[in-house]
């Protein structure tokens, strides 16, 4: 993707799109911390929010697609359903949360760490 069209998705101007993208990109993606967090300093580097990245981040720990059918298998339907619908608003809610508390230093960021 190039640096346009992430900045316009999921910069800083993209708002609850941006969010929710992130949201259900965590959500989607499987693998590790080996896995996302390359792909979250990617988003960095190109334009993405400070609240989109924690969004992205916080989605692929709270709701991963790929860890449903063992939690259907353990926990059972039930304790899942409850654990999704517990978990439901965390994501979108800790982007909006750090995009509003510390949105404007994400440039700082950037200049700070090494891409």
């Amino acid at each position: 993707m190039t640096q346009e069209k992430v900045a316009y998705w999921l910069g800083e101007g993209s708002g609850w799109r941006g969010i929710f993208l992130a949201c259900v990109a965590g959500a989607l993606i499987p693998g590790g911390p080996y896995v996302y967090y390359p792909i979250a300093a990617a988003l960095l580097r190109a334009g993405a929010s400070l609240g989109v990245l924690v969004a992205f981040v916080s989605a692929k720990n709270v709701w991963p697609v790929v860890r449903l059918p063992l939690e259907f298998a353990l926990l059972g339907p039930r304790l899942t359903v409850a654990r999704l619908l517990t978990t439901f608003l965390i994501p979108p809610l800790l982007g909006f949360l750090a995009q509003a508390l510390a949105g404007r230093q994400v440039e700082a960021i950037r200049e700070n760490i090494k891409l």
